[in-house]
């Protein structure tokens, strides 16, 4: 096997390795209740994964913890916008609308 070989096959696990590390990153700083740092790392992901709902839900979740409901409820609305279907995390979009008296 060539090195060039070695090189292109690599690379694909290493994109997912470091896509990884990133979710994994953000979800952590999430559940040390750094929700703050956890939404700039949420942030930075790519697009095509930001957009989905679990990021969504996850960063409403943060805004849920730092008591800005309004922000919370915009990425949960988007959230299921995305993704209609989706029922986790939902529970916290219920509460983010009660105290919005929504």
């Amino acid at each position: 096997m060539n090195s060039n070989s070695e090189n292109s096959n690599g690379a694909p696990i290493r994109d997912i390795c470091t896509l990884l590390k990133r979710f994994g990153e953000a979800f952590y700083h999430m559940s040390l209740y750094l929700c703050k740092e956890a939404i700039e790392l949420f942030n930075n992901l790519p697009r095509n994964h930001y957009n989905t709902g679990w990021v969504l839900t996850n960063i409403g979740r943060c805004y849920m913890e730092i008591v800005k409901y309004s922000e919370a409820e915009k990425y949960y609305a988007e959230a299921l916008r995305i993704e209609p279907y989706r029922l986790e995390g939902i529970e916290y979009y219920s509460s983010c609308l009660w105290h919005l008296k929504k």
